[in-house]
């Protein structure tokens, strides 16, 4: 079931995940969220499969990676 999520409530949806957990895994987890941003939206599984890390410890860990990748990062 698709759920668009914003920046302020990305830490619960990561907190569903299990940890440790790959980047595959994370990304096809999450492919049916899209994260609200602005006036545009961005598929979470697409953002995450283009992540750095192999895999990811804990939320926070893959919170803090994804920082980097969404455009409104500030509000993390």
């Amino acid at each position: 079931m698709e759920r668009e999520i914003t920046t302020e409530t990305l830490d619960s949806v990561l907190e569903e995940l299990s940890y440790p957990t790959l980047r595959p895994d994370a990304a096809a987890e999450l492919r049916d969220v899209t994260i609200a941003l602005g006036d545009e939206s961005e598929n979470l599984g697409a953002i995450i499969s283009e992540t750095g890390h192999d895999s990811y410890k804990t939320a926070e860990e893959l919170e803090a990676e994804l920082r980097e990748y969404i455009p409104d990062a500030t509000r993390l």
